[in-house]
């Protein structure tokens, strides 16, 4: 300093700013303050201050009272708390709160603005809504997690820009849907209590139980031939109501046999997306069904799709383009935490073994823009109880919780986000189909605002239509989506015969079917259900030079690209263009096109390194 005044002469002058007065003066006894209270921050009045200012700032020894509890506590971190109504009288508190209105749904009502301060110290502004319906509050969740509310909000302020808190707006938005607790078998009644921050329960003694309503979800589970409902006449006794829910597209197995009841069609559909409806009406079971449903809520995301194909290395081709699905979600929802809003599903429990430790290499290696992720599954999920702080976390115990499971598990729950894996398989006999077709619907319908896809393009698939589909980001109009697909191509490949009664007699071979279907569904990589990573070869056939499944010697047609207001799968890994479909739902005949009138062959590569640049 002394050589730069030298030679800078007056320049460098200065006049020494004495920062204990400094301090003084601006943070007086009875001021109000923001201050640290160990991890977090909280608003308090100012009570005592230290008699001198110390050379390191974390000697300093401020004395305040916090404002919510009414204890004293002592800290070397305080500032203003007057931010907010700085802005505030700035912009002007009736203008700004009009901003906010006006970007919002003209029915939706503000009632309520207070200030807040979160855990890390943020000053905020917040307003209460007043929300009556669910497609409303859908659409308020669609309008947040879109950054349009915030990007409206700040086009009407000039010196100042705001920031909405997705993860904090979920935290409330979740507090107002329900909690669903399944245990499967149902052999016994189980009484749950708190254990530290889990749920934990205990099996009661056997006796019966008597309800005034008894509810059965997933109803065609428990009702297949086969399936266990002893419960209902051990454990029950007869209640005055009972409630069956049941979806022919999420039956597995074909026939049901329901006791004799009043028959209800539920056409309205409250926590999925327009489009994630439209996209798994492809999948459903009967045109029956795909006519009368709909969907309350926004429009949404498109679908969307990586498609690639394997060098051999199948679970870690799948952990790369799984970690590249996860780039794409944390781009399109930055600043969303994760914890607990997305899964990843896979179709069985040896797939989920091994895609798991290869997944996990993959976040070891993967720059993964400062996130720490951690797997659990739904069961770890259910027990952990919301908002309980534990002290002396650890980073593992800051981590975002990512749920990992099989389709299965997840029946009867839903999630923000859902990445379906390795749900493929190849069209073949009828029960293997019947699964093929009711895994992807159950997988797609367990999300509420985004469903990705990742799999290897199987050739003679279920999902190989999506590489000759292509995005068309036109204004969205739900009957049109729903007119871009049939299912008749479905339908004529299970051939599922809606019951005329409920009481269904099921013969000796259709249970002898369904054993099958549960094989091929508990390990969908063996040969005949899903795909392995490799065709089925023929006797003494080159697996170098074998065919894949769909494609005929000599066979130079492809299939047409069409346009879809649904699915989003631009993001491809294919070397050959796609030239037959087995299944096409695009298609009135649910038959490939003869004829193309263009080719345009889409060859792709995106990888989580690119979609890093954007963080």
């Amino acid at each position: 300093m002394r050589r730069q005044e030298g030679e800078a002469g007056e320049a460098w002058e200065y006049d020494h700013v004495d920062v204990s007065h400094f301090l003084k003066e601006e943070f007086k006894v009875g001021a109000k303050v923001d201050a640290c209270n160990g991890k977090e921050w909280c608003r308090g009045t100012l009570v005592g201050v230290p008699s001198r200012i110390p050379n390191k700032p974390q000697d300093s020894k401020w004395t305040i009272q916090s404002r919510s509890s009414g204890q004293l506590f002592v800290t070397d971190r305080i500032r203003h708390a007057d931010f907010i109504q700085t802005m505030l009288a700035e912009v002007g508190r009736e203008h700004f709160i009009g901003l906010v209105k006006n970007s919002l749904p003209p029915d939706l009502k503000t009632f309520k603005d207070q200030e807040f301060l979160f855990p890390d110290g943020t000053p905020s502004l917040a307003i209460r809504l007043r929300i009556k319906h669910i497609d409303l509050l859908q659409h308020v969740r669609d309008l947040v997690l879109s950054n349009e509310l915030e990007s409206n909000i700040n086009k009407g302020l000039v010196n100042w820009q705001i920031h909405v808190d997705k993860t904090f707006f979920c935290k409330v938005f979740e507090l107002e849907l329900r909690i669903v607790l399944m245990e499967h078998p149902y052999q016994h009644f189980l009484s749950l209590h708190v254990d530290g921050d889990r749920l934990g329960w205990t099996t009661l003694p056997d006796s019966k139980m008597r309800f005034l309503l008894t509810i059965i979800d997933e109803a065609h589970d428990i009702f297949c031939t086969d399936g266990n409902r002893t419960f209902l006449e051990e454990k029950i006794e007869a209640p005055r109501q009972v409630l069956f829910l049941s979806s022919v597209s999420q039956n597995s197995f074909g026939a049901v046999d329901f006791p004799p009841a009043k028959k209800i069609t539920m056409t309205q559909v409250v926590r999925s997306t327009q489009r994630i409806v439209a996209g798994a009406a492809a999948f459903q079971a009967s045109a029956a069904e795909k006519d009368q449903i709909g969907s309350l809520c926004p429009a949404g995301p498109p679908l969307k799709a990586f498609l690639f194909e394997s060098d051999g290395q199948l679970y870690e081709n799948y952990a790369e383009h799984t970690v590249s699905a996860l780039f794409f979600v944390m781009c399109i929802y930055a600043g969303l935490s994760l914890h607990k809003r997305l899964v990843l599903l896979v179709p069985n429990p040896d797939f989920l073994e091994e895609f798991r430790d290869a997944l996990q290499r993959h976040f070891l290696t993967a720059r993964l823009a400062g996130r720490n992720f951690k797997l659990i599954s739904f069961t770890e999920s259910l027990r952990m109880l919301p908002n309980v702080k534990v002290k002396q976390a650890t980073q593992a115990d800051n981590a975002e919780m990512i749920l990992l499971d099989t389709v299965e598990n997840a029946k009867g729950l839903e999630s923000l986000i859902v990445v379906c894996i390795g749900l493929d398989q190849r069209v073949a006999g009828q029960s293997a189909n019947q699964v093929g077709r009711s895994i992807i619907y159950q997988a797609i319908t367990r999300a509420q605002l985004q469903a990705v896809i990742v799999n290897q393009l199987l050739r003679g698939g279920w999902l190989e239509f999506l590489g000759v589909t292509k995005f068309k980001s036109d204004t969205f109009n739900e009957s049109t989506a729903m007119a871009e697909t049939t299912t008749a191509a479905a339908e004529a490949l299970t051939k599922v015969q809606l019951p005329s009664k409920l009481a269904i007699q099921v013969s000796q071979e259709d249970s002898s079917r369904r054993e099958d279907a549960r094989a091929i569904q508990r390990d969908p990589l063996k040969p005949d259900a899903v795909p392995p990573s490799k065709p089925m070869l023929e006797e003494g056939q080159d697996p170098t030079t074998a065919p894949e499944a769909g494609d005929k010697p000599g066979d130079k047609l492809v299939v047409e690209i069409k346009d879809s207001s649904v699915w989003d799968a631009d993001v491809i890994d294919i070397k050959e263009p796609i030239s037959q479909l087995q299944f096409d739902p695009r298609s009135p005949t649910g038959k490939a096109e003869e004829e193309v009138a263009s080719l345009e062959v889409r060859k792709y590569r995106v990888s989580h390194c690119t979609l890093s640049l954007k963080f």
